[in-house]
């Protein structure tokens, strides 16, 4: 009570599932998928090496999740990069009927985000404050047995319409740079017969990054939402 309430009625969350399938519908004659490194330069593009030959190229736009700090380092360009572990747990709700909605909640004993599950009558909360367990200290079972804990005192604490045991859960990484400002931010650099897009939660943003990083790789100017400060 007495706690601010964001109020959005156009928001809602992505059903993931089904757009990962439409898109593999809708690409599978224009796509191939390979491991690729970068062979070399030229002066009108790029060469990449892949396991089915050399890929000669006129730009390439890198936004490649977990791999473009790789991909950006032979191109010269070093993100700065540190990526840590994130776990997110469904939980079944008392009244599967109801349509809850999504959540931002930073005033009881964890910072936690959280959205209904499709139909499935489950209710999905992660931590959303500090989560600090990179990927290269803290394992994977590790990081998810911390974060449950976490988020199921925060269930029986302040969400008591949701079942006090998970039934789910994702796992995912994020990453931190110091040439952002953290959270959603998202930085594109504009490199010479490349464009690379770095950030998080990059997936929700799909449609509109789609477009402005074309234009990007065109023009050869990057949007000003998505320029970083030099």
């Amino acid at each position: 009570a007495g706690e601010p309430v964001l109020y959005d009625p156009a928001a809602g969350n992505i059903c993931a599932g089904a757009i990962m399938s439409y898109l593999t519908e809708a690409t599978a004659r224009h796509r191939e998928i390979a491991r690729l490194e970068i062979a070399s330069g030229r002066p009108d593009g790029l060469d990449l090496m892949s396991a089915d030959g050399v890929w000669s190229t006129d730009h390439l736009v890198v936004c490649a999740a977990e791999g473009t700090p790789a991909l950006a380092g032979q191109l010269g360009l070093d993100l700065k990069a540190t990526f840590y572990r994130h776990s997110r747990f469904a939980f079944p709700m008392r009244d599967p009927t109801r349509r809850p909605a999504c959540l931002l909640d930073a005033g009881g004993p964890e910072s936690v985000y959280g959205l209904v599950v499709g139909s499935s009558g489950r209710y999905a909360i992660g931590l959303s404050g500090d989560t600090d367990y990179p990927t290269d200290q803290v394992s994977a079972d590790e990081a998810s047995h911390l974060s449950y804990l976490r988020l199921r005192a925060h269930v029986a604490e302040r969400m008591p319409d949701l079942e006090p045991e998970a039934v789910a859960e994702l796992r995912c990484t994020f990453q931190r740079t110091p040439l952002l400002g953290g959270g959603d931010e998202v930085g594109v650099w504009a490199l010479p017969n490349a464009t690379v897009c770095f950030g998080n939660n990059l997936f929700k943003f799909a449609p509109v990054l789609g477009e402005m990083l074309a234009d990007a790789a065109l023009s050869g100017v990057v949007p000003e939402p998505l320029r970083v400060p030099a």
